[in-house]
C-alpha cells in the first residue's frame, strides 16, 4: 500500500523536467539526485510513504515507512521536479505507481524525465551508457539490449508509453556502491544543462577532496572503503 501526501498543488507546477533516481544494485544515481536537491534548496511537495513491507526507519523517537518523495526547485523560467526514496517500492506496486507518477507528470504537461539507474557490471571496466526515448531528434542507435531494473522499468514503460521524453543515464555498478565521480561529473553536467543556481566550483573542489580521501584510505585500508560503500538507504 502506498499512502500519498501533498504539500502544495502539484498539478499547477507547468512544464518541468524530472529527474529521477530510485536506489537498485547500487546507490550512486540516489546520491546523486540527493545531493542536487541539498545543493538547490528544493521544497519537498508531495510523499509517498510505502507500507507493508520488512522495514522502517526509527529517528527522533519515531518509527517512519520508506518514502518516495518528490522536492521542487524553480529555475528562472524552468521547473525541476526530483524524484528521490529510501527504498524499492513493492514490486506489485510498481505498475500502477509508475502510472499513477506519469498520469500526474502528464496533467502538468512534463518537458522530459531524466532517469539514473544502475545495471550489472559485465566486464572490469564500468560503464556509463546514455539513452535518449520519445526523442524524433535524437534516435537511439546502441545496438544491444540494456537491462532497466527494479522500479526505473515500470516507469520509464510508463513514460515512454505517455511520450514523454527520456534520457536514460545508466551506470555498471557492483552491488551496493557508490561511484563518487558518476555523482560529482553528473551534478556539474545538470547543474550546467538546466541552469541550477549553486556555486558549482565550491562544490567541485570540495568533492575533489572528498574522492581524495577515498582513494588514500583505499590505499591504506582497503576494508574501511568496502564499509564505506555499503550500507547506503537513505
Amino acid at each position: 500500500m502506498i499512502k500519498a501526501k501533498f504539500l502544495t498543488k502539484i498539478e499547477n507546477i507547468k512544464r518541468p523536467t524530472i529527474i529521477s533516481a530510485i536506489p537498485t544494485i547500487g546507490f550512486s544515481g540516489k546520491v546523486c539526485v540527493d545531493k542536487l536537491i541539498e545543493l538547490t534548496n528544493s521544497k519537498l511537495v508531495a510523499q509517498f510513504d510505502i507500507e507493508k513491507i520488512p522495514i522502517v526507519f526509527v529517528t527522533n523517537g519515531k518509527i517512519e515507512n520508506p518514502s518516495v518523495k518528490i522536492y521542487h526547485k524553480k529555475n528562472d523560467k524552468d521547473n525541476i521536479l526530483f524524484i528521490t526514496a529510501d527504498y524499492q517500492p513493492p514490486e506489485i506496486s510498481h505498475p500502477d505507481f509508475s502510472e499513477y507518477l506519469v498520469k500526474l507528470f502528464k496533467k502538468m504537461d512534463a518537458k522530459q524525465m531524466i532517469v539514473f539507474g544502475e545495471i550489472p557490471q559485465t566486464s572490469k571496466k564500468t560503464r556509463e551508457i546514455r539513452i535518449e526515448l520519445n526523442n524524433p531528434k535524437k534516435l537511439n542507435t546502441l545496438n544491444e539490449k540494456i537491462p532497466v531494473m527494479g522500479f526505473n522499468a515500470s516507469l520509464v514503460s510508463a513514460a515512454f508509453h505517455n511520450k514523454i521524453p527520456i534520457n536514460l543515464v545508466l551506470k555498471e555498478a557492483k552491488p551496493n556502491t557508490v561511484d563518487l565521480r558518476f555523482v560529482k561529473d553528473n551534478i556539474a553536467d545538470l547543474s550546467k544543462k538546466l541552469k541550477m543556481k549553486f556555486n558549482l566550483p565550491k562544490f567541485e573542489k570540495e568533492y575533489a577532496k572528498e574522492i581524495g580521501k577515498i582513494k588514500e584510505i583505499s590505499m591504506n585500508e582497503p576494508d574501511i572503503l568496502q564499509k564505506d560503500k555499503i550500507g547506503y538507504i537513505g
